[in-house]
């Protein structure tokens, strides 16, 4: 994440909260530097709401407001372009080069940034705050850090407190880091892993098999730690199936 709190420094922030580990990650991070922040979930009609109350009960844990939009009309819109939105997950498998993740959502972020960026101005905040990664910069082209910069000086330009009040919008994400990187940022800075959700399906408990499931226990392996989120059987078979794919 990018520049530790000053006293020169706005410290108000918007968090994308997804209710995953990604957002919980940096959120807690935002916390620890001293940015006082405001989280907002989208509902935009994903298969279904377990993200989003998710990301209730990690706001409340964290002790931050908590704002959830309803976005209806990207599944309206896009939902025959993402598996995330028609239902059709499928199990984790490696991506060519080059090659979009079938679970991208057009324009998702483009979206997300912008309506955020539009309560960072309402509340006079210049921070925003998204669990965007390294991870994700292969299967989705909205994660990149090359496209989160651009977007941040659109966003600067179509904005009133950004090009006449003298203040600077900043996005901060996760940036090079890999899933263990997160894991270990995310324990130092207490956050509530317990309470993420990360799976892609809607069932009872975590799938395990789908891409989600499957970065989310590479990134637990890697850093050491079992993942909070799954009884002790789950974890174990978590451990198998990704071992099992490599």
């Amino acid at each position: 994440m990018e520049d530790k709190i000053t006293k020169d420094h706005n410290a108000k922030g918007v968090v994308l909260l997804s209710g995953g580990m990604d957002s919980c990650a940096i959120a807690a991070e935002a916390i620890a530097y001293g940015y006082e922040l405001a989280a907002l979930t989208f509902d935009y009609g994903q298969l279904h709401r377990k993200e989003v109350e998710k990301a209730s009960l990690i706001a409340r844990e964290m002790v931050i407001p908590h704002r959830i939009a309803e976005l209806k009309f990207v599944k309206q819109l896009f939902g025959n372009k993402s598996t995330l939105l028609s239902g059709k997950v499928e199990a984790y498998k490696p991506l060519a080069e080059g090659e979009v993740a079938t679970s991208y959502v057009p324009m998702r972020n483009t979206i997300f940034l912008s309506i955020a960026a539009g309560l960072a101005e309402t509340i006079e905040a210049d921070n925003i705050f998204i669990g965007a990664n390294f991870v994700d910069y292969g299967g989705y082209p909205d994660c990149r850090k090359g496209y989160l910069e651009q977007v941040r000086q659109a966003l600067m330009l179509g904005s009133e407190r950004w090009t006449t009040g003298g203040h600077v919008l900043k996005i901060h994400h996760h940036e090079n880091r890999t899933k263990e990187q997160i894991v270990i940022a995310g324990i130092a800075n207490h956050a509530p892993f317990e309470h993420t959700w990360s799976c892609y399906k809607g069932l009872e408990r975590p799938c395990l098999h789908c891409d989600s499931c499957h970065n989310r226990t590479k990134g637990f392996i890697y850093a050491g730690v079992p993942d909070p989120a799954l009884t002790e059987d789950e974890w174990a078979r978590a451990v198998q199936l990704y071992e099992g794919s490599r």
